[in-house]
Order: structure tokens, then sequence, then C-alpha cells
């Protein structure tokens, strides 16, 4: 099945070519605009339209300029949406990096809660989606909430710690965030 924006079959190259330069306008395209650009010609001085000749007129509405021009910018608008969602995930990752390096550099946190608060704070600029997907992609089960997670049937939780405990001693609790020791 050929797209919308494709050589329909009953379509000559030459009405294809104006539908290209009609199309190529982008969102704010008209027919007037697309003559213009193709022949190089601009609207007479002091007139406001370019009267364009009838087979322009007759091949935008014969072979659905319009609709097709519409579904190619849909078309568009999806192809650099995933591109800009790919760059943000880059983005994301690294400063990600960033952080968890300046961590490494730093005192760790000495509770649970503050553990607890920054993975909230991060967890506020991963969409839902994403979360969902990581975790059907690694086999967690996040059906019975926090307290069910698992991970290829081991609770995540399971006799760990609880928000609100003080971190065991070692070196995160003493504020060795690389675990080097003194």
């Amino acid at each position: 099945m050929t797209a919308p924006w494709d050589p329909q079959s009953d379509e000559p190259v030459a009405a294809y070519a104006r539908f290209l330069a009609y199309r190529n306008l982008g969102p704010g395209r008209s027919v007037e605009a697309a003559y213009q650009q193709y022949t190089g010609r601009k609207a007479a001085k002091g007139s406001k339209r370019q009267r364009v000749p009838g087979q322009w007129t007759a091949d935008c509405a014969g072979n659905h300029w319009v609709e097709r021009a519409q579904a190619w910018d849909l078309h568009q608008m999806a192809a650099q949406g995933q591109l800009a969602v790919v760059g943000f995930v880059h983005g994301l990752e690294a400063y990600t990096h960033k952080v968890l390096e300046a961590l490494r550099l730093t005192k760790g946190p000495t509770t649970w809660d503050e553990i607890t608060e920054a993975l909230n704070v991060l967890s506020n600029v991963i969409p839902a989606e994403t979360i969902a997907a990581l975790h059907a992609h690694a086999g967690t089960d996040l059906a019975g909430g926090a307290d069910s997670a698992r991970i290829n049937g081991t609770p995540l939780l399971e006799g760990g710690p609880r928000p609100g405990d003080a971190l065991p001693p070692g070196p995160l609790a003493e504020g060795d965030p690389d675990g080097a020791g003194p």
C-alpha cells in the first residue's frame, strides 16, 4: 500500500511534480504559493493573490492535495517527534551521568528517607510509560504495588530496608560514597 503523499496510480508525472511543490511548502501552504515557487513568478504588483492556471486548481481538487499534504505533515511531525524523544532521552542520560558523578564526589545520603526523596525527585522526570516499559522489559510485577514488586520472581523489598530506617554501618552511612574507605 502506498502512502497518500506518494504518486497516485492515475496521477500524471507533471501533476505529481506540482503536488510536490505544494506539499513541500509546509502547513502554511497554498496553491498560489506553490505555483509561485514552482514557476518562479511573483504576484503582480498591487495584486494580493496570484492567479494560477486552471490545471493547478483542477489537480489540487482532483488529486486531493489538501488531504495528502496534511497526511504528509502528520507523518513528518511523528518522525520529528520520535527524534525529539530520542534526543531528550540522550540528554537525560547525559545529565544522569553527571549527577551520578557529582554524587560520587560528595557525601552520600545518611538515611533511607534521603535516598527515597532523591529517587522520588528523579522519578518525577521519567514518564510513567517509560517506567512501565522498563519494568515490563525486566519482568517486574508492579500490579501489587511497591511491596510486591518482583524481578524474575524475587521480591525487591523482601526483608530489605524501609523508608525511615537508618542506613546500616558501612561506607554509605559513613559518608564514603565510593566505598573506598578512609
